[in-house]
């Protein structure tokens, strides 16, 4: 009799056969020794085809893959390439067009310094004054104005257009030209500023709701040396006289309202008539100084401080104090952006 298995596991068996006769009586066993072996892919070599197979299947991902990075990264520097070929393109073409700008403003800054004054042609008709001027840009809104009447008197202006830059140096021409224009027909400072006023707004068509609202502010003054005496009308700019001995400083206030912008026709500007001491100084200012950003904590220089400021240095010769205010603001700012154009006319009698 054998006995059948249906499943072996793989390894060392020994079969046991013993025969048995019809009266029951068994015959002498038999052993038959046998080994099953494991499937051909569980062998050792199937194990090691196994890991070949995998290693060349990484292998071929790998160099799949690499290839389209490469094919990749090639196409991507042919755009790089390409776009930055655009790009040098568009910078040559910027830089251009930048030369070409800033070579006229250049020119227009050029034009503007020649409707400035000569300060030697100012100090030939009083010596002892200084005039302290530091656009924001390279052309200016502030513009200072002089117009010598006679052996002793003369008109000086301190004068602050709307805005800085190209649109400020655009309205400085315009507000220039019609003082002078505004001069020809009278040099007394309230007549001059309500002539410019209506002609500034005529010119720039300032005659009905929405349109532009540019115009200036300015301080005028007619100055006579010899008797000491200066007229002042302001529009929104103030008038700043330090006695001799310096221990005051007194302000006189301005016509509240512009030249031009909302201002309207025929307006009429206050005339203010004073007659200084020998060593008194006049002091006129744009609001550049003032509202210049800087300091330990980047808050504005202010008016008050300005004005303690001149007091201070009022006793040094206004060539010095031409130098003192310059440093001091310029030290003020230090690391801050010029917020404005800075004019500050300082005049000792």
């Amino acid at each position: 009799k054998v006995i059948s298995y249906d499943y072996l596991h793989e390894g060392n068996y020994v079969l046991h056969i013993k025969s048995k006769n019809i009266l029951g009586k068994e015959g002498q066993e038999i052993t038959i020794p046998f080994t099953i072996l494991p499937p051909w892919f569980r062998t050792i070599w199937a194990y090691v085809a196994y890991v070949i197979v995998f290693l060349l299947c990484v292998y071929i991902i790998i160099k799949i893959y690499s290839r389209r990075l490469i094919e990749q990264n090639l196409r991507l520097e042919q755009i790089i390439t390409e776009r930055t070929k655009e790009i040098q393109h568009q910078k040559h073409e910027i830089e251009e067009k930048n030369q070409e700008i800033t070579d006229s403003i250049n020119y227009a800054k050029g034009i503007q310094d020649s409707i400035l004054p000569e300060i030697a042609e100012i100090k030939r008709s009083w010596q002892d004054l200084f005039v302290f001027f530091q656009p924001k840009d390279i052309v200016s809104g502030d513009f200072y104005w002089f117009k010598n009447i006679n052996e002793n008197e003369f008109l000086i202006a301190c004068c602050d257009c709307t805005g800085h830059g190209v649109p400020g140096g655009f309205m400085s021409m315009i507000c220039s030209s019609k003082l002078h224009e505004a001069a020809l027909v009278s040099t007394e400072p309230d007549q001059l500023l309500f002539l410019a006023n209506n002609s500034i707004k005529e010119s720039l068509g300032q005659k009905g709701e929405g349109k532009n609202k540019d115009g200036m502010e300015i301080c005028l003054l007619k100055v006579n040396t010899k008797t000491r005496q200066v007229k002042y009308a302001g529009a929104n700019r103030s008038l700043w006289i330090c006695q001799a001995n310096g221990s005051e400083l007194a302000e006189i206030k301005p016509t509240k309202a512009s030249i031009a912008s909302s201002t309207a026709f025929n307006s009429a500007y206050q005339m203010h008539e004073l007659t200084l001491n020998a060593g008194d100084i006049v002091y006129a200012s744009t609001d550049g100084y003032a509202d210049q950003f800087g300091g330990g904590n980047g808050k504005k220089y202010m008016s008050k401080n300005f004005k303690t400021f001149l007091q201070l240095n009022a006793q040094l010769p206004m060539d010095q104090q031409l130098n003192v205010i310059k440093g001091n603001i310029n030290e003020w700012m230090k690391n801050y952006e010029q917020v404005d154009d800075l004019l500050v006319i300082g005049i000792r009698l």
